[in-house]
């Protein structure tokens, strides 16, 4: 995935994430439902922007992103939109994805 935010560190909280339409605030890891989303840490999320496979999104201004997806054998399937931001000081910038949990046999 990717996301105009800047992976650095900044004077916000780096990357959040939260169930788009949620009331509660955005965290690096959102659970419910036996399904857990998280966000990569400065170090990690820097790491991995800076990969070299990820130079032609580099050019076009975008980082890349990792979201780490876990789930329980009892997740609840459906279809979850989440938002992904960077709140700083000098403004923020955010993007959206989606997580599908289908149920196994």
């Amino acid at each position: 995935m990717t996301v105009s935010c800047t992976h650095g560190i900044t004077r916000g909280g780096g990357l959040s994430v939260k169930l788009m339409g949620d009331t509660q605030k955005s965290t690096k890891t959102w659970k419910r439902d036996g399904v857990a989303v998280e966000v990569p840490d400065f170090d990690e999320a820097v790491k991995g922007a800076n990969a070299a496979i990820y130079a032609p999104l580099k050019e076009q201004n975008l980082n890349a992103f990792t979201v780490k997806v876990t789930t329980t054998s009892d997740a609840k399937p459906g279809l979850l939109n989440f938002h992904l931001a960077n709140d700083t000081c000098s403004g923020n910038c955010a993007s959206d994805f989606r997580v599908l949990v289908v149920a196994s046999k």
